[in-house]
């Protein structure tokens, strides 16, 4: 998964010990390391998050999550930039769709699930 590919929501899951939370999980593999262009693109790829939302296409995707809190998560392969860890939310073009966000490195994101961490 990368932030190139800016029309595919990477993973849809739902929050650890959170029953009513659904996080949107966009993977920054590391194939991009240029601190700007990676900034750029994770702007692109959360504005698509939130239409995905917005425009109802994750309710159909998604029944059985309908009505959750939906929150994204921005895992990174590379340690986040300054201006990337500054992501706190996202609004939609129209003002009224939020989202919280959160970004973090890949091992602080396997270390807060309990998940194995990544070799090599």
């Amino acid at each position: 998964m990368s932030l190139k590919d800016l029309n595919t929501v990477d993973i849809v899951m739902r929050v650890p010990g959170e029953d009513a939370k659904v996080a949107l999980v966009a993977y920054d593999s590391g194939d991009v390391t240029e601190p700007s262009e990676r900034e750029a693109l994770l702007q692109h790829k959360l504005a698509f998050y939130s239409e995905f939302v917005r425009s109802g296409q994750f309710e159909r995707a998604n029944p059985a999550l309908a009505g959750h809190l939906i929150c994204i998560e921005v895992v990174c392969v590379l340690p986040p930039t300054d201006a990337m860890r500054r992501i706190e939310s996202v609004v939609d073009k129209e003002g009224l769709g939020f989202m919280g966000v959160s970004v973090t490195s890949d091992q602080e994101f396997r270390a807060r699930l309990g998940l194995k961490q990544r070799t090599s």
